[in-house]
């Protein structure tokens, strides 16, 4: 019996080391199983993070590339970026940066265009589209990078502004009597030249007024807004500045009723510039304060511009000779055409005595000769909806004689058209009680007995200063 006990005492024994080495396998195993889950849950989250850190670069790629399309809508050609960074905020943040080649023509087909040494295009050549290639970067592990590239090609139209005067001329204006220019919103309609200038009628200009020289008001000559001139300033008679009166580099001499309705700030001496509610200046006098020259515009060129217009939704109808252009312009059955007759050759275009041109749509002339209205002409809406119209003389017109002018004789009047009359050499309007709106650019400006219209700036296809481009997009892909 007690064998028995002893020999099952040693089987338990024995059983005891098994369980042993069961229990340490099995240890063993859980342990070689709890690594390879460990390292495959690490893996699976590096990968992870990876595929995240690819997806948000290609996302950071594309921001790159909207904000470029957002920024050319309001670049000049001079503030077009040759590269553009930006950063994204996130857990992972995120970079972008993008490189822009510029090309003159589209397709893009040549050289591309050289960018200045300050990171912008600059210079006057507009292009015409653009190559983009955007990087996206995302940090993983706050050292290694993970990049995405995203390829944009587009097609560049450069937006023309407004043209900003009511009236521009570059030469001395010549001014008569009883002229008056209202402001489209409030007293927004400016006068410019750029050379010295003598307001010896009536004038009465609801804005401001811009001299390159001297200005001499008499009589009963008046602006709602400021004067401000380059040189010395006289004023006489009933003239009067509503507002401001201010002379770069000159002096103001203030005789008779002339009367400054605000501040005159000049940069030598005012004379007769009494101030007080009973004096010439209702406000203060500022002398021996030489200010920077009043704006400068260049007088603008003006060249024709086939793709603009079309692409701005105008019908060229092209001529060479004045007569044919004539006879299509006073034919009914072309009012709504919304047509630019481009004119070639020098001709004079003559429109006779008591002729309405009825339009329901708009209408341009763009010649290199010359436009002449006898007395009694009428150009006016056929619908009761307003429409632009353009008078332009191109900038490669001689001049000589009177190639390049537009006349408007007495009482040519616009009857609900906007217009834009431009001319390198002489604009003239005669006697014209219009309701128009609109403007007119000269070399000389001569403005007759009676002139009246409001302000309205007008957008020129393919003229102007450019303002910004409209991208159209070509292809967007992912490369490299």
């Amino acid at each position: 019996m007690s064998t028995l006990l002893s020999r099952a005492r040693v089987a338990r024994r024995g059983e005891g080391g098994f369980a042993m080495v069961t229990v340490l396998l099995s240890i063993t195993v859980m342990a070689l199983l709890g690594t390879v889950v460990t390292q495959l849950s690490m893996h699976t989250t590096e990968r992870s993070v990876h595929d995240r850190a690819r997806t948000q670069a290609v996302h950071a790629a594309e921001a790159g590339l909207d904000a470029m399309l957002v920024g050319f809508e309001s670049a000049t050609t001079s503030t077009l970026p040759c590269n553009l960074n930006g950063t994204l905020s996130g857990d992972q943040p995120a970079t972008w940066s993008v490189a822009i080649t510029y090309y003159a023509s589209y397709p893009l087909v040549g050289s591309p265009m050289t960018c200045g040494t300050n990171g912008y295009l600059g210079g006057t050549t507009s292009p015409r589209g653009a190559q983009l290639v955007s990087t996206g970067s995302v940090a993983t592990n706050g050292t290694v990078a993970v990049e995405r590239h995203m390829q944009m090609q587009v097609q560049l139209t450069p937006v023309h502004g407004a043209f900003n005067k009511a009236i521009f001329s570059d030469s001395a204006p010549v001014i008569n009597n009883s002229v008056t220019i209202y402001g489209e919103n409030g007293n927004d309609a400016d006068f410019l030249t750029n050379a010295n200038w003598t307001c010896s009628q009536s004038l009465m200009i609801y804005g401001s007024i811009y001299v390159q020289g001297t200005a001499n008001l008499q009589n009963s000559c008046r602006s709602a807004v400021d004067l401000w001139a380059r040189d010395s300033i006289t004023m006489s008679s009933t003239s009067r500045i509503d507002h401001d009166v201010k002379s770069s580099t000159g002096s103001l001499t203030m005789t008779q009723s002339s009367s400054v309705g605000n501040n005159a700030v000049v940069a030598t001496t005012c004379s007769g510039c009494t101030t007080g509610s009973s004096g010439r200046v209702r406000g203060s006098v500022t002398t021996g304060h030489v200010q920077s020259a009043p704006p400068t515009p260049v007088f603008p060129d003006m060249a024709f511009d086939a793709a603009a217009w079309t692409s701005a939704g105008w019908t060229i109808r092209y001529f060479t000779d004045c007569t044919t252009a004539r006879t299509w312009l006073t034919t009914a059955a072309n009012s709504a055409t919304k047509a630019v007759l481009r004119i070639t050759g020098g001709c004079t275009l003559s429109i006779s005595q008591n002729t309405t041109i009825t339009r329901t749509a708009g209408l341009a002339i763009f010649t290199d000769g010359e436009i002449e209205t006898a007395n009694n002409t009428l150009i006016k809406s056929g619908d009761g909806t307003w429409h632009d119209l353009y008078l332009i003389v191109e900038s490669a017109a001689s001049c000589a004689g009177t190639d390049g002018r537009i006349t408007m004789s007495n009482q040519t009047s616009f009857d609900r058209m906007y217009f834009f009359v431009y001319s390198p050499c002489r604009s003239t309007f005669g006697q014209n009680n219009s309701t128009a709106r609109g403007q007119i650019y000269g070399e000389v400006v001569a403005a007759a007995n009676n002139l009246t219209f409001t302000f309205h700036p007008m957008l020129v296809p393919g003229a102007g200063d450019v303002t910004g481009y409209t991208a159209g997009t070509a292809f967007v892909r992912e490369i490299g």
